[in-house]
């Protein structure tokens, strides 16, 4: 039960905070940040290298604890495992960086952005894919029980 509930709880909880990376890029366009390091020499490449930088950094904290706090318990996942599980869950963490800040782009104000976005992945990329699977899974049993294939 643990194991399940450790699973749910990090992936609804990812979901839920992850517009909040969208949040600095939003706030940045509004107050015209961006225009001023043009004007100070910096290009759009410098400026999103240097955020992919500090994301990965900022990402690498909650996947560091993560994995430090699963090395003392078995029963979630086993030891072996661990380093595996770091390295997915700080891909997943920089993954949805780059999803919202391509979801940024769609909103002017940050704050109803930071809203949207984090209804963007919760329903729609969260319990979305599950209700639509469930979905399928009860068709694919229901024609195996039937005797016939897809």
């Amino acid at each position: 039960m643990l194991k399940i509930l450790f699973g749910f709880l990090l992936a609804i909880g990812s979901s839920f905070t992850a517009g909040m990376a969208a949040i600095l890029p939003m706030e940045e366009r509004k107050g015209g940040l961006r225009h001023m390091m043009h004007l100070f020499g910096l290009n759009s490449f410098q400026y999103w290298l240097g955020m992919a930088l500090a994301d990965l950094v900022i990402v690498l904290f909650p996947a560091a604890i993560c994995g430090i706090l699963l090395l003392f318990f078995e029963e979630i996942m086993k030891t072996e495992v661990v380093g595996e599980f770091f390295l997915l869950f700080w891909f997943f963490g920089c993954t949805l960086n780059i999803y919202s800040y391509a979801f940024s782009h769609i909103f002017n104000n940050p704050e109803t952005g930071i809203k949207y976005i984090s209804m963007i992945y919760s329903i729609g990329l969260f319990i979305g894919p599950l209700v639509v699977w469930a979905i399928v899974a009860g068709l694919i049993s229901q024609n195996d029980d039937e005797g016939e294939l897809l």
